[in-house]
């Protein structure tokens, strides 16, 4: 059966390379322009992933619309506006609202996020509880681990970064999903 299953997968593939060749013969361009859709898709789901881990997730972000501006939506909304890499303009206002209490700034026509100058540099909190995004280097040095280990469970994909103003940052909902899972393995071993 999985013969079967494995020549139906390549089969499909195989049509679907067919069908791009095709397409590629009577119009490369239209070829061109679906790379570049596909391209700016990805580029566009990127930012809005990047505004809902700062704002602490999706399942957090639901539950701060909902208590903060009493329009309540849903996890599967905010994970469906990364799907498909827009956010309707009333919530982009709310978002640039959530923001500024955690001293970040969302740009509303790109939804880049960045730290707040007013309110200081949220990386260098004291108090890296309340930070949204910490450096590789503050995580290592929050773990006590050398800097090289934290850059291998990124590459590993394990920590997911972002690109904040040209520097690599972790969310630290991101982190706290990361400790929480390895603290329950740990503890699952100890059994």
């Amino acid at each position: 059966m999985s013969d079967e299953s494995g020549t139906t997968q390549h089969q499909g593939s195989a049509d679907q390379e067919n069908q791009a060749a095709e397409a590629e013969k009577v119009d490369p361009n239209c070829v061109a322009f679906n790379k570049d859709q596909d391209a700016l898709l990805t580029a566009q789901q990127g930012c809005v992933r990047n505004v809902v881990a700062a704002l602490g997730g999706a399942s957090r972000l639901a539950r701060q619309l909902s208590k903060e501006f009493a329009d309540p939506i849903g996890e599967s909304g905010i994970r469906a506006w990364v799907a498909q890499g827009t956010v309707p303009l009333r919530r982009r206002h709310q978002l640039a609202k959530l923001g500024q209490q955690k001293s970040l700034v969302v740009d509303l026509a790109t939804l880049d996020v960045h730290f707040s100058p007013v309110g200081g540099d949220v990386s260098t909190s004291s108090d890296l509880g309340k930070a949204a995004f910490l450096s590789l280097d503050q995580v290592a040095a929050r773990w006590g681990v050398p800097r090289d280990r934290v850059e291998d469970l990124v590459k590993l994909g394990h920590l997911r970064v972002h690109d904040l103003a040209g520097t690599e940052r972790v969310a630290y909902s991101d982190l706290a999903d990361f400790e929480y899972r390895a603290r329950r393995s740990e503890l699952s071993d100890r059994s």
